[in-house]
């Protein structure tokens, strides 16, 4: 006899779980007709250079405040978006997306690190154990960084209550540096890096492919990235997204 498929329920409940652990997904406001108008994103990418940018402090700028991101989708910019970062303790902050996800990370001279995300929508928080590296000083260009962690998910209003847990693998590289043309119509010269995390949970295998560059003195300046996710064995999505700065 072949076996019973799951519940209804238990699929929903599977299928929130997994929604919580796309760390970049967000949820883009809809905005007006004419957003940034006279900018292309196809124009986004210019030239590529060795990698010569520090990865310090000033890349990371790492300050309390507001920035304004648009959200790219089928090559025209679809909505805006607010990031506001703040303290969270010595050499920690916090940023929040949207009001949709919201990370805390470490920043010194050495390195970035990723320690938690939370999903409102799914009411989850997830952490990294040790924290997931986002910048790293000691690569260079097409240099690797591979890392392992455990990974635990708990419910965002009762955090004793465990939603599920696993392990994941990343793969920091560093690649060339390379010109991004913002909306300002400036040409900024970005370092940047590419992270290759695999999940493995309970619940759902993901797979997230993310590229950021980072712009001294401005921080985060565009991110890019795509997320696979397969749960309950059978069902399986991807996701897309690329979000760039608004001076």
């Amino acid at each position: 006899m072949p076996a019973a498929l799951p519940s209804a329920r238990h699929r929903a409940a599977v299928l929130a779980a997994a929604s919580a652990l796309l760390l970049a997904a967000g949820c883009a406001r809809p905005g007006p007709d004419g957003l940034l108008p006279g900018y292309d994103p196809a124009d986004l990418f210019a030239a590529q250079w060795p990698a010569e940018i520090a990865v310090d402090r000033t890349l990371a700028a790492a300050t309390a405040g507001s920035r304004t991101f648009a959200v790219v989708e089928r090559g025209a910019v679809a909505s805006l978006i607010t990031m506001t970062t703040a303290p969270s303790g010595h050499d920690l902050w916090r940023s929040e997306i949207g009001g949709d996800r919201a990370s805390v990370f470490s920043v010194s001279d050495a390195e970035t690190l990723l320690i938690e995300t939370t999903d409102f929508p799914n009411r989850a928080v997830t952490t990294f154990e040790p924290p997931l590296p986002l910048l790293s000083s000691a690569l260079a260009s097409g240099a690797e960084l591979p890392t392992s962690h455990s990974v635990v998910v708990r419910s965002l209003h009762n955090v004793s209550r465990l939603v599920d847990r696993g392990t994941a693998t990343q793969t920091l590289t560093r690649l060339d540096d390379q010109d991004v043309l913002l909306p300002d119509g400036g040409v900024h010269r970005a370092a940047r890096f590419r992270r290759v995390l695999i999940l493995d949970l309970g619940r759902a295998d993901v797979e997230e492919t993310t590229t950021t560059w980072y712009v001294p003195a401005l921080g985060l300046t565009v991110e890019e990235s795509e997320e696979k996710v397969k749960a309950l064995g059978f069902l399986s999505w991807t996701k897309n997204r690329l979000m760039l700065r608004v001076p």
